[in-house]
């Protein structure tokens, strides 16, 4: 199960978990002044050896974050600060630092820390973001690092119900991939989610239902070959 584990390292830094995430993974959208926690919870590929559990928070501009991923052989532990500002009208910007420690049982337990930034210009029509993604070139050793992972989104709503959205996504030198779908808003306090990554080949879903000061999120994919992944969290807004 080791060797498993250490095929994902890292991972867990380079890309949100889902569309339903990016402001979450996005530092700029923490120009937009709010209060707000949310705890979460994920399970990969029906199993209980990769799990992540997480508190995020925002108190106006700043976040904090905490997430622990992994089972008893092997484990990625984060604490992440964030800090966004608008830079002009609709334009706003955001710079995330955080602290990674990745800890092998019977081995190692190293720490390292990573940045990331980010932009969006939340207009009406269309809304676009940006964020690079561990700039610090960070390393734990010559060969275990975080690569340098980036995302260009564009999100267009066609009426009050559909909205269409593409997003271009990289790590380093290797071939961008793409994330694209829908977003239907059948009334004010449910939104549901289809989309397809094209690497690797992943059909995501998720559903978010409102409860006043509560909102609960759901959100899945499918690997052909590894099976099913599972995330939900409780989002609360104090007013």
């Amino acid at each position: 199960m080791l060797v498993v584990c250490l095929i994902s390292v890292f991972e867990t830094s380079l890309f949100p978990a889902s569309s339903f995430f990016e402001a979450r993974f996005n530092p700029a959208y923490l120009s937009c002044s709010r209060r707000e926690i949310i705890l979460g919870g994920e399970q990969r590929f029906n199993s209980a050896d990769f799990r992540t559990y997480s508190i995020w928070s925002q108190i106006k501009y700043c976040s904090i974050a905490i997430a622990s991923f992994g089972n008893n052989l092997y484990k990625e532990n984060r604490l992440d600060i964030g800090y966004g500002f608008p830079v002009f009208k609709w334009i706003g910007a955001g710079i995330d630092l955080g602290i990674l420690n990745c800890w092998v049982k019977d081995y190692y337990s190293k720490y390292t820390y990573t940045a990331r930034f980010g932009m969006c210009l939340q207009a009406k029509k269309p809304e676009i973001d940006f964020w690079f993604n561990n700039i610090s070139f960070s390393k734990f050793s010559d060969i275990d690092y975080l690569p340098f992972s980036y995302s260009v989104r564009f999100c267009y709503p066609i009426n009050n119900y559909l909205a269409f959205r593409l997003a271009t996504r990289g790590i380093q030198k290797e071939i961008p991939f793409f994330d694209f779908g829908f977003i239907v808003s059948p009334c004010r306090m449910t939104q549901i989610d289809f989309s397809i990554n094209t690497e690797p080949l992943l059909l995501e879903y998720g559903l978010i239902i409102g409860l006043g000061k509560l909102t609960i999120c759901y959100a899945g994919s499918n690997h052909r070959q590894l099976g099913l992944t599972h995330s939900i969290s409780l989002i609360f807004v104090p007013h």
